[in-house]
């Protein structure tokens, strides 16, 4: 909320009979701006779930879901726009991003930087046909800016998974993963321009297709076109966390398959990634540096499970700057969910995770100087 607040939003059942999707503005001193209860975005009698969120640079923000309006089997995505009080500036209960028969889900909203955004989902039809897809609207009126939505994977084969990030120049780079019959599973990336156009060929760049499962991925721009990716790999007996950064022209910038950040004993997974480089830290030679937090089960042997989390920082040359596998966050006993990283205004890196140390669950953080 430009710097001043926070916009939540989430599913609701307050009419205690379907889902509803509603929005609050909250200012810094913690006050409920769009009254107690929040605002609605949509309370169509039928079910919307899965809201999607982003800021529309104005005080108000864009919120995107799943509606069960015209199937329940294949719902559509619908969006709305709310302005900086609160009030829907398209139709009440919101506009289909693109009406189709198939089930279209795990969307993600992301700006142009020109007055347009972009939706990104998993579009499934049947058992065998999954894809994921892209489309750039209007962030005025909500319509498209392109003819038709974009199949931004292969037309063969299943896909799914899709995470995005802007590419600094308007466009969109999208990694997804590539099922083969979930035992080889890959990940691959597309870069696509404003107009539509894909720079990645036709079916876009693998960003790992070692053996076995590579799934799980979280990725930032690199800053110069490209992208960082962390993911949970599975080439080994055990789960670890890999790295790749690949270049504006699509091509990998460090090992192929990338690169280890933890192969420690035991399991790794839902690795967080964020860069540290665009807020001013850089290094000695001006390399960006990014870091990395993880869910890891080293010491997770015998009956009792032992969660722990740890935490990692690359350059970008792909180097690792802390000790190998990383440093520990949090090995306090009991269950440890997977983190989220975030970076303050002031350049500190903070670690939030749930943590059922002391009950059922509280939530954690851990600051990096």
């Amino acid at each position: 909320r430009s710097g001043d607040g926070a916009i939540v939003v989430w599913k609701d059942q307050r009419a205690r009979t379907n889902w509803d999707i509603y929005v609050q503005a909250i200012d810094r001193s913690g006050k409920m701006l769009w009254g107690e209860g929040g605002v609605p975005v949509c309370t169509n009698p039928a079910e919307q779930s899965a809201p999607a969120i982003l800021s529309d640079g104005e005080g108000g923000v864009l919120v995107v879901w799943e509606d069960e309006r015209t199937s329940s089997e294949h719902p559509d995505l619908y969006i709305q726009r709310m302005d900086a009080n609160g009030n829907p500036v398209w139709a009440i209960n919101g506009i289909p991003v693109f009406h189709s028969d198939s089930l279209q889900s795990n969307s993600i909203l992301i700006s142009d930087d020109t007055g347009g955004f972009y939706v990104v989902w998993w579009d499934v039809v049947g058992y065998d046909q999954w894809h994921i897809i892209a489309h750039r609207l209007d962030i005025k009126n909500g319509k498209p800016l392109w003819k038709a939505p974009i199949v931004v994977s292969p037309l063969e084969g299943m896909q799914g998974e899709p995470r995005v990030v802007g590419d600094g120049q308007g466009g969109i780079i999208i990694v997804w993963q590539l099922y083969d019959n979930f035992i080889n599973d890959d990940l691959y990336a597309q870069r696509i321009d404003r107009a539509g156009k894909k720079l990645w060929g036709k079916s876009g760049v693998p960003i790992c297709n070692a053996l076995g499962i590579q799934k799980d991925a979280s990725i930032v721009s690199d800053g110069h076109g490209g992208i960082v990716a962390v993911w949970r790999d599975e080439r080994d007996v055990y789960s670890d966390v890999y790295a790749q950064r690949t270049g504006a022209d699509g091509e990998p910038q460090w090992e192929t398959n990338g690169i280890p950040i933890c192969v420690a004993g035991g399991h790794q997974e839902a690795p967080s990634l964020i860069s540290v480089g665009e807020a001013g830290f850089r290094l000695s030679d001006g390399a960006d540096e990014f870091f990395i937090a993880w869910l890891d089960y080293r010491e997770d042997y015998g009956e009792k499970s032992s969660d722990a989390i740890y935490g990692q920082k690359v350059n970008w040359d792909g180097k690792t700057l802390w000790e190998k596998d990383g440093i520990p966050i949090c090995i306090a006993d009991n269950e440890q969910q997977p983190p989220f990283v975030v970076q303050s205004e002031s350049g500190e890196l903070t670690v939030v995770w749930s943590d059922a140390r002391s009950d059922l669950g509280d939530i954690y953080l851990y600051r990096i100087r």
